[in-house]
């Protein structure tokens, strides 16, 4: 063994590699980097936890010390589209210089919020919870992250109902369909089913549009095996309606539940049919969904479109509904009955069969003036100051009032013809185009018409037809009041896509019960 000898300087070798080591010791210990952390996973990072309370999911977020989380990127997204949440009620944030986003509101202790739950077929729904979050300690951002949850949520939904307006603004809107664009809602924002299990019972609910009904007898229901049987309890009371396409029928508004019983434990396919009507006269071709059963978990996911024998719910029920409203049972039903069990557009029929004579034709005339204003009526402008101007320079005031008298006339007479021969019989011919053979007919039509724009052949009449028409058209720039009439007719032709269905709408609504 070697000894530090005071005299030579030599050192002992064993001293030597203890103080070496010792030192390497010291500089680990109170080095700055041995300090720190080992960074955590992002499960340890961020535990999430969430509950159901209410019709509220309440959510508690936890960061370890020395993370946080950003406001801004924590959402609930439901797996189930029937599932709609509301926006995230959060508690006071932080607001922070964060080295990637800038100042942004972040959490860097516990935070608990809640969020409600808008729509919810009930039953037990998977929620994604997304979040991201950062060490400040190691300076690290993690990238978004998500973990679900499996909560038992109630069912939540809210219940339209039918407004009736009694003001011209109510009169106009019914007869151009009930809503404030005038277009019809797609099937899918008409008719809304959900589907959920209640107390070891399928509950099929359906969401049914202000001024859209359904059909009792169109409720259908079928299952995939068809050797798997289903019992349906006593079906809802529904609306007695005289409808233009099926006269006497029985329907639902606003909303119809029904339960249904799978006499089976093992999964299943079921399959939903229905079909419904808006009051505006537009009927919905017949709709299916079909769902994947699971009785012993209970479960229910929407699937694609399958195959099954489908029977009325109403025979699945034996016939049975419950007690049958008033408003049926009555055969003059008080107002208060009438406005919560018929449509507005009933309403409306009720007050024009009701009023006299001059108030009906007061109404029409205010309605005909503000169809003078739609698009379509505006090149009517042009053919009538084509013909006025024919007349070169001998047109005076006097003759030029009387033109537009009889092209107006014209126009009108055109109209009452029709309306004449609608109310004859007394058939609400826009139901009745709806049928598949003649929408295909007026399709296949519309694909030779393009057939002939593409340059595949020409369409054109004979000559000798094309000549007649010439001199016709030639005589009419003379501005001969036969003339003017033929035209105020065929510009009634032409404005009739826009004027025919409100007009057409009026004289159903006068007379409802032809």
């Amino acid at each position: 063994m070697y000894k530090f000898d005071q005299c030579t300087g030599r050192t002992n070798p064993q001293r030597l590699f203890a103080s070496v080591m010792l030192m390497l010791l010291l500089v680990t210990v109170f080095s700055p980097r041995a300090a720190q952390a080992d960074l955590l996973s992002p499960e340890e990072a961020f535990n999430a936890i969430a509950q159901v309370s209410g019709e509220q999911i309440e959510v508690l977020l936890t960061p370890a010390e020395g993370y946080y989380l950003y406001q801004d990127r924590i959402s609930l997204e439901p797996a189930n589209a029937d599932v709609v949440l509301g926006s995230p009620d959060f508690p006071p944030a932080v607001i922070t210089d964060d080295p990637v986003f800038g100042e942004t509101k972040v959490f860097q202790e516990e935070v608990l919020f809640s969020v409600p739950i808008n729509h919810s077929p009930g039953g037990t729904q998977v929620v994604e919870i997304h979040f991201q979050g950062c060490s400040e300690e190691h300076g690290v951002c993690y990238p978004p992250q998500s973990t679900t949850a499996k909560l038992d949520l109630p069912a939540v939904g809210e219940v339209s109902t039918t407004a009736v307006q009694s003001t011209i603004s109510g009169v106009l809107g019914g007869l151009f369909g009930g809503n404030s664009s005038g277009e019809p809602l797609d099937p899918e924002e008409a008719f809304v089913p959900h589907v959920d299990f209640a107390n070891d019972q399928i509950r099929v609910i359906f969401e049914i549009a202000p001024d859209y009904y359904l059909y009792q007898d169109r409720l259908l229901a079928g299952t995939n095996p068809d050797s798997v049987s289903i019992e349906a309890a006593a079906l809802p009371a529904a609306v007695e309606k005289n409808d233009p396409s099926f006269g006497l029928v029985q329907v639902y508004y606003d909303q119809v539940q029904i339960h249904l019983t799978p006499q089976t434990d093992e999964p299943f396919d079921l399959v939903l049919g229905y079909q419904g009507c808006a009051e505006m006269g537009l009927c919905y071709p017949p709709m299916e969904k079909s769902y994947r059963i699971d009785p012993a978990a209970q479960t229910i996911e929407p699937i694609e479109d399958t195959q099954a024998e489908l029977t009325p719910m109403l025979d699945l029920a034996g016939g049975q509904t419950t007690d049958t409203p008033v408003a049926i049972q009555s055969t003059e039903p008080t107002p208060a009955q009438a406005d919560v069990s018929r449509s507005q557009t009933d309403l409306i029929a009720d007050r024009l069969a009701s009023d006299n004579l001059w108030v009906i034709v007061g109404w029409f005339l205010i309605i005909g003036l503000l169809l003078a204003f739609t698009p379509c009526v505006f090149p009517m402008i042009p053919i009538l100051s084509g013909i006025i101007a024919g007349q070169g320079k001998n047109i005076t005031p006097h003759k030029a009032f009387v033109l537009s008298l009889v092209y107006v006339l014209a126009m009108a007479i055109t109209y009452t013809i029709a309306g004449v021969l609608a109310g004859i019989f007394g058939a609400n011919l826009q139901a009745a185009f709806q049928s598949p053979w003649i929408l295909g007919a007026f399709a296949a039509i519309f694909v030779l018409l393009a057939l002939s724009m593409f340059g595949f052949y020409e369409l054109q009449l004979p000559s000798s037809i094309q000549s007649r028409i010439m001199n016709v058209q030639n005589r009419q720039q003379g501005g001969t009041l036969t003339g003017v009439a033929v035209m105020g007719f065929l510009s009634a032709l032409i404005v009739g896509p826009c004027m025919a269905p409100p007009l057409g709408r009026c004289v159903d609504l006068h007379w409802p019960d032809r």
